[in-house]
């Protein structure tokens, strides 16, 4: 049988390997309120639920998401809009919602901030229901954020770049909707500990007017794979690599399997990673391979260690020995 040069096989299973790729939408969803249904818009004042800051619908891989907003008239108030579809398509029906009231003061220091943990998640976005119906600052109108920012792990906040800062405020009570796709600003992709902090302007007391918001969402994209490396050194004519295990995770029964520049030189069984011929110095003195890992009770948790194999010439084996193994003869012909 014909082979494939080496260069192409390599090719091949970079591209398998690639459309392999696990890619799981995450997600973390704030209704402020406990109930997911609170009753029929006409069933009255008392019918709103109870008010609560932590997440009501999330799978976000790492650390529970975790809000919190400020400001000297911050405040809680009935939500009279309409039901929301979450991400995960479970419907949220009206109920609380956090807001800003300048009806008897002015009302500074006023934001909202997010905290997660980024790790192995990209393609942030956020979204959010808000209604500004007259709702002032000393400049006039308030018709925009004053800030958008992030943290990374704790440091200072950033100005988010390539995002609009605007707001409808229509004077009425109609609910608005504003998104922002961060796909863009890498670097609070795969980056920890990140804080997003939505910052108002300072509000003057104005009678019948506030900030209502509610309905806050983020999603990523987050790459199931781990990604891990390790090394190994082995003399020429030796076959046992050595025995490989998940360290991203426990699992209690693993799929394996191979891939890489030189996956085919190398077999799997249970863990124990073996070449399937003895490796000749002089022939080849390096080699890589991927093992991957597989939860099979849970597939979405995988790994892949890429292993380099560093051959060691013994100066134990003889020259025959290296370059006329154990079961190969030669013939001579007189």
């Amino acid at each position: 049988m014909q082979h494939l040069p080496r260069i192409l096989c390599f090719l091949a299973l970079v591209s398998l390997s690639s459309t392999s790729l696990q890619a799981l939408t995450v997600g973390a969803y704030w209704a402020f309120q406990i109930e997911q249904d609170v009753g029929p818009p006409g069933a009255g004042y008392s019918s709103f639920g109870n008010f609560s800051e932590a997440v009501n619908v999330t799978n976000w891989p790492n650390e529970t998401p975790i809000f919190s907003y400020s400001g000297s008239k911050k405040t809680i108030f009935n939500n009279y809009g309409s039901d929301y579809n979450a991400y995960n398509g479970s419907i949220w029906g009206r109920g609380k919602a956090i807001g800003w009231n300048t009806a008897s003061a002015p009302s500074t220091g006023n934001s909202f901030q997010v905290t997660i943990d980024s790790t192995g998640i990209e393609d942030i976005s956020a979204r959010f229901i808000y209604r500004l119906n007259g709702v002032r600052s000393s400049a006039g109108l308030v018709t925009a954020f004053s800030e958008f920012e992030y943290s990374v792990g704790g440091g200072g906040f950033i100005s988010v770049p390539g995002v609009s800062l605007a707001l409808s405020n229509n004077g009425s009570y109609n609910n608005n909707e504003w998104v922002a796709d961060l796909s863009a600003v890498t670097a609070i992709e795969n980056a920890g500990i990140v804080t997003l902090r939505w910052t108002f302007p300072d509000l003057i007391e104005t009678s019948g007017k506030q900030i209502r918001l509610d309905n806050l969402e983020l999603l990523g994209s987050y790459d199931t794979i781990n990604y891990t490396s390790s090394s190994a050194e082995l003399l020429e004519l030796r076959t046992l690599v050595g025995n490989y295990t998940p360290s991203t995770f426990a699992a209690n029964v693993i799929s394996y399997s191979l891939s890489g520049a030189d996956a085919n030189d190398f077999e799997i069984s249970n863990g124990e990673l073996t070449f399937k011929d003895e490796p000749i110095y002089t022939n080849q003195s390096s080699y890589s391979v991927v093992v991957e890992m597989t939860d099979l009770q849970d597939p979405s948790r995988v790994e892949h260690e890429t292993v380099t194999v560093t051959i060691l010439k013994s100066a134990a084996i003889t020259s025959r020995e290296r370059h006329h193994p154990a079961g190969q003869y030669n013939v001579l012909f007189i």
